[in-house]
């Protein structure tokens, strides 16, 4: 069902793209936050190849916005990808240039906000550029999805999307949000014009980060798949009174309930100390690394 967004009283002049409420003039939040937060992200690009990619955005992003509104055909390989990944993804448009804001030092328009069938809200932010800069569109939709939600309290913003446009190939990229500390931090920043830094990830880690963030998903699909098939099999050994399924390449066999003793270190060392320290030795233990998803689940140890 969708939702009613509440309108800011912020107004925003596209052409000379400033933000006010009332006689107040407010900050954008790229000009300023994410300036503030990747000062170094354009360093060395010339300014014609930044006018250029500007002016090559601004089309997409009418385009975009012009079909939404009007449910024109996608008369393009952009728009008719658009809506083909909208329809994977589960999603419909229900604002573009969505106007944010703490109403109170900084402004700025959520591209497209999305919702899908069941009212949960994705927020997403277009990009034409030659890169896809994960961390900074993160941060981006983190700062819209705070004000979003205080602005619109009954409607919880469970995605975050980077639609990464290059050429004609269009790209759904979720990408995890800042908390709310992080955001925090970095307002306290530019109002106080200091440097702000939190932990970037290095440029080495980029891809490999990517592909460990696609096998981490296939691996979670595989064991939900896997303890599914082993469930049957277990209730079908089970039923069929089978001990032993063999073929070319696999063995199963069943086991059948039964008992067995376990040393109870911990017990041990509740009732006689002195005795469990006797029998514990140190050993060296390899550095290694832990992986925490989104979750909080660990998925794995790795040396």
């Amino acid at each position: 069902m969708e939702s009613k967004l509440y309108k800011s009283p912020v107004v925003f002049d596209k052409r000379s793209h400033k933000y006010t409420l009332g006689d107040k003039p407010l900050h954008g939040v790229t000009s300023t936050l994410l300036q503030r937060a990747f000062p170094d992200k354009y360093k060395g690009v010339p300014e014609f190849v930044m006018r250029k990619a500007a002016e090559r955005g601004s089309m997409v992003h009418e385009d975009i916005e012009f079909h939404d509104k009007f449910h024109t055909e996608a008369d393009s390989a952009v728009l008719s990808d658009y809506e083909l990944l909208k329809a994977e993804y589960g999603l419909k448009t229900i604002a573009n240039e969505y106007l944010v804001s703490d109403e109170e030092r900084y402004a700025s328009s959520v591209d497209i906000v999305l919702q899908d069938k069941d009212g949960n809200i994705c927020l997403a932010d277009v990009k034409t550029t030659y890169k896809f800069d994960k961390q900074s569109v993160a941060l981006q939709l983190s700062i819209y999805k705070m004000w979003f939600e205080a602005s619109n309290p009954d409607m919880k913003v469970n995605k975050l999307l980077g639609i990464w446009i290059r050429e004609d190939n269009v790209e759904f990229i979720e990408v995890q949000p800042f908390g709310d500390d992080v955001i925090s931090a970095l307002i306290k920043a530019d109002i106080e014009d200091i440097p702000f830094s939190f932990e970037n990830v290095p440029n080495w880690y980029e891809h490999l980060g990517d592909r460990l963030e696609v096998l981490l998903k296939k691996k979670s699909e595989i064991e939900k798949e896997l303890e599914e098939i082993k469930k049957n099999i277990f209730e079908g050994m089970q039923r069929d009174k089978i001990e032993h399924i063999k073929t070319d390449c696999i063995t199963i066999s069943y086991v059948k309930q039964s008992s067995c003793k376990r040393f109870d270190a911990k017990l041990l060392k509740e009732e006689d100390k002195t005795l469990y320290d006797k029998y514990c030795k140190s050993v060296e233990v390899k550095p290694t690394i832990k992986i925490i998803t989104k979750n909080q689940k660990k998925d794995g140890v790795f040396n």
